[in-house]
């Protein structure tokens, strides 16, 4: 039950900076890209590049023209689908009260905003197991959900979704793919669990976390977290 403590400790800490979708596309298909290209006519291409770059660079005042001030641009605020959720910065120790039968465990977590404020960042570290975890969770504006994806140095994944804070709940659900015993070979054993986490602010520098771990055959475990701010 050891690994199934840290399943939840770690992907139920906040836990999003995805890949910009135009590098991705580069990395995965260069030679499609570069056929593509191939059959472009150079004209056509140079009048593409050209007017992207007029596009993209500044006016040019003519002689005796007075110039402008440069115009400082304002960065875009954080959507407030995740301000709601400021009660997860800080550092705090969560204490779990587990079903019966499982493993208790202890979890630290410290939650920082990146990106401008658009998305909390969390490094997690779970007792006994020693075990470290990063988990990013930011608002998907396209979908209009909270997405969230952790991973662990032993080699753990996961992903979940939420809608948000609703009625003073942060429900998230998904999955992760457990390593069950990490090896240094980079070949390890694990299994896919269902994993959904109820976070509940209380307080300035309080919350729970009600984690509900799915197994394999249908039974569940479930994890109460109690965290306090350190």
């Amino acid at each position: 039950m050891r690994d199934l403590k840290a399943i939840r400790s770690r992907e139920s800490i906040v836990h999003v900076q995805e890949p910009s979708p135009s590098t991705e596309g580069r990395a995965q298909h260069p030679a499609g890209r570069r056929r593509w290209v191939g059959r472009v006519p150079v004209g056509i291409a140079s009048a593409v590049l050209s007017v992207a770059m007029l596009g993209a660079a500044p006016a040019v005042a003519g002689p005796g023209a007075q110039a402008e001030p440069a115009r400082k641009s304002e960065p875009l605020p954080a959507p407030p689908q995740v301000q709601a959720l400021d009660f997860l910065l800080g550092s705090y120790k969560c204490v779990d009260t587990p079903s019966p039968g499982a493993q208790p465990a202890v979890v630290y977590v410290t939650t920082k905003r990146v990106l401008e404020g658009h998305y909390y960042e969390s490094e997690v570290s779970i007792r006994p197991d020693v075990l470290l975890g990063r988990a990013t969770m930011g608002w998907n504006p396209v979908e209009g959900k909270i997405v969230s994806f952790y991973v662990d140095n032993w080699g753990t994944t996961g992903t979940s979704v939420s809608p948000g804070l609703v009625d003073g709940h942060l429900v998230l659900t998904g999955s992760i793919l457990q390593v069950i015993s990490p090896s240094p070979t980079g070949s390890a054993p694990g299994v896919r669990l269902g994993i959904q986490d109820d976070y509940q602010p209380l307080g300035p520098g309080h919350f729970t976390n009600l984690q509900t771990i799915t197994l394999p055959d249908g039974n569940t475990i479930q994890h109460s977290y109690d965290c306090n701010r350190r």
